[in-house]
């Protein structure tokens, strides 16, 4: 069985909303955070886009199995809404993060964080 290894920063992060559905058996990494070329934006929901930021977005690491990740793309919209690719997290390799895509986004009424655990 092949297995993954997910970023989460948001809502599948423990004591999120989603992560006793999606992840509660999968294994906990550690915690862990991104290279400065990703920004973490709150609106309705926390969002990673691809922009160079002054502070890493801090994150949760998981690894998971086929069924694990696509249920996580069924849930993210991966492909269509965000989309799912490779990340620079500090000290991994081959680590996937959901990704949402800027084109058209008014940054400015929204609030850039680097921990979600700020937000809730």
């Amino acid at each position: 069985m092949k297995l993954y290894k997910i970023f989460c920063y948001g809502t599948l992060k423990r004591g999120g909303h989603f992560h006793k559905q999606y992840l509660s058996g999968s294994t906990f990494l550690g915690e862990c955070e991104t290279s400065d070329n990703y920004s973490l934006y709150i609106g309705r929901w926390p969002f990673l886009i691809e922009e160079k930021s002054d502070k890493p977005v801090k994150g949760e690491l998981y690894e998971v199995t086929d069924a694990i990740l696509t249920a996580l793309d069924y849930l993210e919209g991966s492909p269509d809404f965000y989309k799912r690719k490779k990340i620079e997290i500090s000290g991994e390799q081959d680590v996937w993060g959901y990704i949402f895509p800027k084109d058209g986004l008014d940054l400015g009424k929204l609030r850039k964080e680097y921990n979600y655990d700020l937000c809730v």
